[in-house]
């Protein structure tokens, strides 16, 4: 076992690492207080109101806006692919 243990202790020397008896304390790098230097800012309890609703654009006409295709986007069909019941299963 001791021997297992000595050639361990090698091999950790010659990775670089130092037992806690030869390390160097590294100092602990505090950060300034800079809370007493600056006034704090002004803040409100007020809850802003609702925002301002914007018009959607609409559109009115006779067209048929549907999905010509399997996993596709919308598109603007024809009266023709409305009526076909394949429409949308299209692969």
């Amino acid at each position: 076992m001791q021997k297992s243990l000595d050639e361990h202790e090698k091999f950790l020397k010659k990775m670089g690492y130092q037992p806690k008896e030869n390390r160097v304390d590294v100092p602990i790098y505090e950060l300034p207080d800079y809370s007493s230097d600056r006034p704090s800012l002004p803040t409100s309890d007020v809850i802003a109101g609702p925002s301002i609703k914007r018009k959607v654009p609409h559109y009115g006409g006779n067209v048929v806006i549907g999905q010509a295709y399997n996993k596709g986007g919308l598109q603007v069909l024809s009266t023709q692919e409305v009526k076909d019941p394949m429409t949308g299963k299209r692969r």
